[in-house]
């Protein structure tokens, strides 16, 4: 088992000569309205749960990728049970064309996956979320042999990391606000709540909730932890930037909103 942990995966080649990839954040709307075209002609990259959204039919993505263990955690939390439930039921339903689905090694057997195996045009795509560290020509050689991972705080991180490893000239992103440090607040009784706004939300039924880790027992988080995560985050897009430039590929910021700075802003339209 151990072993398995860090034998090489494979991944399929670029088809096309750029790939899209969206992020959930509120910009998306703008973008799908501006881009639409732009982007169906892509090779196209979603992520978490955009199965909910209308659109996830019509523009029919070829590639999906998970990497929140709320998906993967048998009897998760009750505060994301509803929510991972209704994706995983979308994804199943709504999937009539074929779908590469990437997700851990360690959700093989999992519920979820359990679950997606009825669906016989969604294709399960293992990739070995071993998180790699070091000097950079060090990283870039095993991310490069596929035998470990990329940081990824964010799920868009890892999707753009699979697109680069992929080969893609050019991964263009779209809906990458990182912008969840405006909606974070702290109760009166040290409770850190954040508002997730997803493009596919409507605003006026956008409450602000607990932040929780449901990876530990004691899922309660700080200021602190949050921060902290944040930063890894940002730093994530750096490394990804430095990695895809080692590769020659280029990853532009075609978001109308975000706060990334690792990559080129560009405008489609």
């Amino acid at each position: 088992v151990l072993l398995a942990r860090y034998l090489p995966y494979k991944l399929p080649k670029a088809s096309k000569s750029y790939a899209t990839i969206l992020g959930n954040g509120p910009s998306l709307s703008q973008s799908l309205i501006n881009d639409l075209e732009f982007i169906k002609e892509s090779e196209i990259f979603c992520v978490n749960h955009f199965a909910v959204s209308t659109i996830y039919a019509e523009i029919k993505p070829q590639n999906y990728v998970l990497l929140d263990p709320a998906f993967f955690i048998n009897n998760c939390h009750s505060a994301f049970y509803e929510v991972v439930n209704k994706m995983t039921d979308n994804f199943i339903e709504n999937t009539s064309w074929p779908v590469n689905l990437y997700i851990p090694k360690s959700a093989k057997n999992s519920e979820f996956h359990t679950k997606i195996l009825k669906n016989p045009h969604i294709k399960t795509i293992f990739f070995n979320y071993t998180i790699i560290k070091g000097f950079d020509p060090f990283m870039f050689w095993l991310f490069r042999k596929k035998v470990g991972f990329i940081q990824s705080q964010t799920v868009l991180i890892a999707a753009t990391f699979l697109a680069v490893n992929q080969r893609y000239k050019k991964v263009i992103l779209f809906g990458a606000d990182s912008s969840w440090h405006e909606s974070i607040n702290l109760s009166e009784n040290n409770v850190l709540k954040m508002k997730q706004f997803h493009f596919y939300d409507n605003p006026d039924e956008v409450k602000s909730l607990e932040v929780l880790d449901i990876r530990n027992k004691n899922p309660k988080t700080s200021i602190a932890f949050q921060f902290e995560s944040l930063s890894k985050t940002f730093k994530g897009y750096e490394v990804l930037n430095k990695f895809a430039n080692s590769l020659g590929v280029k990853i532009y910021n075609a978001s109308t909103k975000s706060y990334i700075d690792a990559f080129e802003r560009i405008k489609i339209n």
